[in-house]
């Protein structure tokens, strides 16, 4: 290791733990601060900023955690988890499992972390304009089966063991949240235009919609509602779910053999 990367490693080092202090011999004294007080307010605003990173992002399990829980959390998710990214936005890439771990005993945090998470990066996806139903009036029926949609770039699913999204919805109102586990379901994420919405999904919409994720045709999708509903409602129920997703902003594009409708 040459002399700059061993300075720099005893640097971050000394950052990360208030109880390391070896880059102290490396540092000169100014007038009127010593070195030791002038990297502590250096190792205080490095994991500072970083804290109010992970509050802009997490505003949900911010708002669970309260001021003190969430500092202390951060802080220590700070310490043991030097960051890997220029930009500090991606900060918190894995403050949800950290958190679902130092909080085993209440799995909601985890939970609202990991949909904080969905949030943000919903919110960031590229723009791109989402397919709506418009776009299928002109299809020849026999075209159907064959049909495999995209979904828009900020959708995120999200699985979860307890109320996250309801939690979340009596955070935001100040009511007090239902922390109690339910049935293992999924969130779906997406932005709306600049809105990033966030609802619970039913069971057979989970499964449909982790098919069309996979690149799964629409007469596959129908097959996959089928093990859910029978083999009589699919097809109601997945022109019913499409019809949805389309009006919500969920689907992206879609792909087919348009030498049908020629």
């Amino acid at each position: 290791m040459s002399r700059l990367a061993a300075l720099q490693a005893r640097f971050q080092a000394g950052i990360l733990s208030e109880s390391d202090d070896r880059v102290l011999a490396d540092l000169d004294d100014a007038a009127g601060e010593n070195a030791a007080t002038r990297f502590g307010i250096y190792r205080y605003a490095y994991t500072a900023r970083l804290v109010e990173v992970l509050q802009a992002n997490f505003e949900y399990t911010w708002s669970l955690l309260g001021d003190e829980g969430f500092a202390d959390a951060a802080r220590t998710y700070v310490r043991t988890g030097p960051s890997r990214f220029r930009n500090a936005r991606w900060f918190g890439d894995g403050l949800a499992p950290f958190l679902a771990r130092r909080f085993a005993e209440t799995p909601a945090v985890g939970d609202v972390a990991a949909l904080d998470w969905a949030i943000a990066g919903a919110f960031d996806a590229p723009d791109s304009p989402p397919m709506r139903a418009e776009a299928l009036a002109a299809l020849h029926p026999q075209a159907w089966p064959g049909l495999r949609f995209g979904l828009h770039p900020s959708v995120r699913v999200v699985p979860v063991a307890t109320p996250a999204a309801a939690i979340c919805e009596a955070l935001a109102t100040g009511n007090a949240p239902p922390l109690d586990p339910v049935e293992p379901h999924t969130v779906l994420v997406w932005r709306d235009e600049a809105t990033v919405r966030y609802r619970a999904l039913e069971a057979d919409e989970a499964a449909a919609l982790d098919a069309v994720a996979a690149g799964r045709s629409f007469a596959e999708v129908c097959e996959t509602l089928a093990q859910r509903v029978g083999a009589e409602a699919a097809g109601a129920r997945a022109a019913t779910l499409l019809a949805q997703w389309l009006a919500a902003g969920v689907i992206g594009r879609m792909e087919g053999d348009e030498s049908i409708n020629n």
